[in-house]
């Protein structure tokens, strides 16, 4: 597709940049960071999509100084967007560059979602999961003063899958709850659910028929209806679950 964009429109810098994320899905890293450089090269107006594109092609290869260049190039010229913040956070996360950390903590808000985010999966990495829940209880209660309810459900399941897969399983269950009593409905709630429900292996069984009935019923009805696929017995395309 993103070829035949290109050869319809030659002269638009974003079928480049299509051609590139299609090379990037098929985990052909060095085309896809040629197509993102030639959009970068002869766009006549910057866009902020390509220069990130091409540096997480960048740090895919572990071109760390590189990837820090395209973003700082982005930055004299403009202010970062919040994904861009992200990577280059990232960056010197991994190269531990102090300096850099705390000037972009200063300069994102404490209470922007994926910055909130982004610091719960470091401190994951860092096995810091005081500031994890922390961090996963400012999340719950900033979507609860928004009366954001799904969003609530949603944070506590994703905590539960966390806690369920290092082996917290009592806490787990208890977020997974909480989550359950809100009906977080969304797949991606339900998946972390599930995770929560799987992860302590022989103990699911001791759940009763009510939870049975309930969350696990919801998590095999609502990823069903997401994710289509063959049913073995009849051949037949349909609703199933991936595992």
């Amino acid at each position: 597709m993103g070829v035949l964009y290109k050869q319809a429109y030659p002269r638009n810098m974003g079928a480049y940049n299509l051609l590139g994320i299609a090379y990037a899905k098929l985990c052909r890293t060095g085309e896809a960071l040629q197509q993102f450089n030639w959009a970068i090269d002869h766009s006549p107006v910057r866009s902020s999509a390509t220069y990130s594109n091409a540096t997480q092609a960048l740090l895919i290869w572990g071109r760390f100084d590189e990837a820090k260049k395209m973003v700082d190039q982005w930055r004299q010229n403009g202010t970062l967007t919040p994904f861009q913040i992200m990577l280059r956070y990232r960056i010197a996360f991994v190269e531990k560059d102090n300096a850099t950390l705390e000037q972009l903590a200063r300069e994102t808000p404490t209470d922007d979602i994926p910055w909130l985010h982004l610091q719960m999966r470091l401190a994951f990495l860092r096995g810091d999961f005081r500031k994890l829940r922390s961090l996963s209880e400012s999340l719950v209660n900033q979507q609860r003063r928004a009366k954001r309810m799904e969003n609530v459900a949603f944070e506590l399941a994703r905590h539960a899958g966390i806690e369920s897969y290092v082996g917290n399983f009592v806490l787990a269950r208890k977020l997974r709850h909480q989550a359950d009593e809100l009906g977080d409905g969304s797949a991606l709630g339900l998946m972390q659910s599930a995770q929560a429900l799987g992860d302590p292996g022989e103990k699911c069984f001791t759940l009763t028929r009510k939870e049975i009935g309930g969350t696990t019923a919801a998590i095999w009805l609502g990823v069903k209806k997401e994710i289509p696929g063959k049913d073995r017995t009849t051949g037949k395309w349909s609703p199933t679950v991936r595992g």
